[in-house]
């Protein structure tokens, strides 16, 4: 039987309308010192080929030979050794006066994009990292699968400011046993929209960009490319589907390509402008187990971090970016 100690659990904040996990075992994972640092694999990284039994067991591969858990593969998945939650059943929530708290029961995958431990995604052929979004879209349509799980969330923590904690190029997906406020807000007042217009916010908005152009960085057939209205953070960028498709798990092969495409050459061009800067991307998508929403529109967000958050954003919730997405994405079109 586990420990109280070893229990993962959510909790509810009683103000944020938010949940905190709560989780002692990741501060064991590599990179989690008291002055956090990104791990150096010193010849044994767990993610280089070759190294394939010092992970758990894959539970997705694209393998071009050799046997399973072993050297060949292009594309990999595993079960995150420090997971942020513990496989289970659904969990349920309990009550302490108005305190609210649940297990901490999901899902949590690492995706190691190539198995070449100094070729970052930006480094890759747009058919590999076509192969790494192929990954990416079919470990979710095998998540939402889960009793109990309601929302993915994938994304990359890239660079010791981003949040990396390993060396080797990998991006992670989370299954988690709730939908998250952010996504509920976004929802929210996507739907606010819809029934106050009779439109989708995403798809009056790919339409303004696209006629603008001021913000646009790139486009495709299937694909836009720009810098948000208001941007977070210095060189925001999102790359959202032309055709409206609130579940990211649902696009097609020419998405995936199309989808490849874009995500290479804007990865390419922030490191051409920034340097070897560190980010974060995520997909913003619908809640795996809701139908198709006509008011919502899933995106992949790339978050660029060329400073900590401060206390003034910490504070109020207001970010303070001193780059205007005009400017960079002008910046970024020449990059």
């Amino acid at each position: 039987m586990e420990s109280e100690n070893n229990m993962v659990e959510l909790r509810k904040h009683p103000l944020l309308d938010c949940w905190v996990i709560l989780n002692s075992e990741r501060a064991k994972r590599p990179g989690s010192t008291k002055f956090p640092s990104i791990a150096k694999s010193g010849g044994s990284c767990p993610f280089c080929e070759g190294n394939e039994a010092i992970t758990p067991p894959e539970v997705f591969v694209l393998r071009k030979e050799g046997l399973a858990n072993g050297k060949g593969w292009r594309v990999r998945v595993v079960p995150n050794k420090f997971a942020m939650l513990q496989n289970g059943e659904k969990a349920e929530t309990l009550s302490d006066g108005f305190y609210q708290s649940m297990q901490g029961i999901g899902k949590h995958e690492v995706v190691i994009e190539t198995p070449l431990h100094d070729k970052e995604l930006h480094d890759l052929e747009v058919a590999s990292v076509a192969e790494v979004i192929f990954a990416f879209r079919e470990r979710f349509r095998e998540l939402k699968k889960s009793p109990g799980i309601k929302y993915v969330q994938l994304f990359k923590n890239y660079g010791l400011m981003g949040g990396g904690s390993l060396e080797h190029p990998h991006s992670q997906i989370v299954a988690l046993p709730l939908v998250p406020k952010s996504a509920r807000e976004e929802e929210s007042a996507a739907k606010i929209f819809f029934d106050n217009n009779g439109t989708c916010l995403f798809c009056d908005m790919i339409r303004l960009e696209q006629g603008e152009a001021k913000r646009v960085v790139f486009e495709n057939d299937r694909f836009l490319v720009f810098c948000p209205f208001a941007p977070r953070y210095a060189f925001e960028t999102w790359i959202i589907p032309k055709s409206h498709a609130s579940h990211f798990e649902e696009m097609d092969e020419a998405d995936k390509d199309q989808l490849a495409d874009a995500f290479k050459k804007v990865l390419m061009k922030i490191q051409n402008v920034l340097g070897n800067a560190a980010y974060n991307f995520v997909i913003c998508t619908a809640p795996v187990q809701e139908a198709g929403k006509a008011h919502y529109h899933w995106r992949m967000e790339i978050l660029p971090i060329s400073s900590p958050i401060g206390g003034f954003e910490r504070g109020t919730g207001f970010f303070v970016n001193s780059v205007s997405p005009e400017n960079a994405a002008e910046i970024l079109k020449e990059g």
